[in-house]
């Protein structure tokens, strides 16, 4: 059986809608879902301290405990576990684990026993400063993964130049490209993927 390794957030998670409303309340901004950047400092506008506060307290509300599943989401990984293998490749931080299964129980039937969390923003991690600039490629060969979805690029043109199939997942602001390389599809969203694999 093939593999498909998938991302949490803004394929499975709605995860910049939720984020953007928390955010503006938690520290008085008026982002939209269009500012949405994973470089928090960039989309913020801020300093890389401040950026680190603020981070501090999004954890301690357990900011994505309340996401919703994206349009879709559990009915499609129903569909896609009875022909593939699925495994969780997600660029959270490890801290997020325990919530993060608990959110995917609650949400999908299918159990996602593996479950790989990049170190790209751990605390621990020394380069955790550009994580926006590290990505998946080799976790995705880690994983044994055939497919990928994944909302970002840069992550995408990294399985693709490893051969992989991959589907750049969601229209965003945040993942336009005027051309999409050899090997990266573009899919909307959930009914487009299922069509697709």
């Amino acid at each position: 059986m093939k593999t498909i390794a998938i991302d949490i957030d803004n394929v499975l998670a709605a995860s910049a809608e939720s984020f953007v409303v928390i955010s503006n309340k938690l520290f008085g901004d008026h982002i939209t879902v269009n500012d949405f950047n994973e470089d928090w400092q960039k989309m913020w506008g801020i300093d890389h301290e401040e950026a680190v506060r603020r981070a501090k307290i999004l954890f301690e509300h357990q900011y994505q405990k309340g996401y919703l599943p994206t349009d879709g989401a559990s009915k499609a990984i129903n569909e896609l576990s009875k022909r593939y293998n699925l495994v969780l490749v997600t660029s959270r931080k490890k801290i997020s684990e325990d919530l993060t299964r608990n959110w995917l129980k609650q949400h999908f039937e299918y159990p996602f026993e593996e479950i790989v969390f990049a170190d790209f923003w751990d605390d621990d991690n020394e380069n955790a400063k550009d994580g926006h600039l590290r990505h998946k490629g080799d976790l995705f060969a880690q994983v044994g993964a055939d497919f990928v979805i994944d909302d970002q690029l840069k992550h995408c043109i990294a399985a693709a130049e490893q051969g992989m199939q991959v589907i750049l997942f969601g229209n965003y602001s945040w993942n336009q490209a005027n051309e999409l390389p050899n090997g990266i599809v573009r899919c909307k969203g959930w009914a487009e993927v299922v069509n697709s694999l």
